[in-house]
């Protein structure tokens, strides 16, 4: 999940070092700031958002007039609404502490909203209409299973499907191995690496005579790492080069893809510890572990270690019980 976070300097109306405020915020991908940033400064902020491919902002906006020109924001950039997590910087920051305290709690306020998002993301739920071309990859059984009600692709990952006891007969097989995924629920773009291009007629000749363990039969494919030597030149169409391509798709099924797989890209399916998880949808609540705290060091604690009253970020960010 990419995060940016964006500082407001209320054109002056509140007394902040918005430089130390940008060096105070830890972690998130990227950190902006202006004197007005929701009048003057949004489009910074929409090419901010565009160029580091966020996911969720966090941002200093106290008003409701505001917070609504970044809904509007979001909804712009085919982000969900809930993509923004809004920081009051002012009643309990900045119009009560001198600068100085006020730039290093503002600071703190933003790292707690990050530590709340990192330790339980919010679930969201997206209706929108994407038809119905589904790439899996590297897992037959799941092709097989999607190929009554959906035009399926198999992208092989480096995986020989030459004796899979699975009916590929209705899926297309591609060859190569997922490097990275992009887009968004109905328009994903899967960008693939093969070591063989797609002048391969499947004549099997490079299946004959190259290493087993480096060369799969069904698709017909090299796989990174294989030795050189003689067989290399047997084939007729000289395919055996590295060639990187892009696939595309409405959905995207990773049985294997990581839990790093990015939040907002709703209908990216994968599984972790041998569950399945959308990203972006939760089903039936399970019993997890609560945190036992954010921070012994309280670095994610607003107040900190100035003992000042009065502040209630935790309550919002602390992981609710299950």
């Amino acid at each position: 999940m990419n995060v940016g976070a964006f500082v407001c300097g209320c054109g002056g109306s509140v007394d902040l070092d918005l430089e130390g405020v940008r060096e105070g915020v830890r972690d998130v991908d990227v950190v902006a700031s202006a004197s007005l940033l929701c009048e003057d400064g949004l489009p910074k902020v929409r090419h901010v958002v565009a160029e580091y491919d966020l996911d969720h902002l966090l941002v200093t906006a106290e008003s409701a007039a505001c917070r609504s020109k970044y809904e509007q924001l979001l909804a712009d950039a085919g982000l969900h609404p809930d993509a923004v997590t809004f920081v009051n910087h002012r009643e309990r920051a900045a119009w009560v502490h001198e600068q100085a305290e006020a730039t290093d709690l503002v600071a703190r306020k933003l790292n707690a909203a990050y530590a709340g998002l990192r330790a339980e993301a919010r679930p969201r739920t997206v209706a929108r209409e994407a038809g119905n071309h589904v790439l899996v990859v590297g897992d037959p059984e799941t092709a097989a299973a999607l190929a009554d009600t959906a035009d399926v692709t198999l992208l092989a990952d480096g995986a020989d499907f030459a004796d899979t006891d699975y009916d590929l007969r209705d899926v297309t097989v591609e060859r190569g191995r997922l490097t990275d995924v992009d887009g968004v629920y109905g328009e994903f773009e899967v960008h693939v690496q093969a070591g063989v291009t797609e002048d391969c007629i499947d004549c099997m000749e490079c299946v004959d005579r190259g290493p087993d363990e480096y060369v799969t039969r069904s698709p017909v494919d090299v796989l990174p790492g294989a030795p050189g030597g003689d067989w290399v030149d047997c084939c007729p169409t000289d395919a055996i080069h590295p060639e990187e391509r892009t696939l595309t798709a409405d959905q995207v099924v990773y049985p294997d893809g990581s839990r790093e797989t990015r939040g907002g890209r709703t209908g990216l399916l994968h599984r972790s510890g041998g569950r399945r998880h959308r990203r972006g949808r939760r089903g039936p609540a399970r019993r997890r572990r609560e945190a036992a705290f954010l921070d012994v060091e309280l670095s994610v604690c607003a107040a900190g270690g100035a003992s000042q009253q009065g502040c209630t970020e935790c309550v919002g960010r602390v992981p609710a019980r299950p």
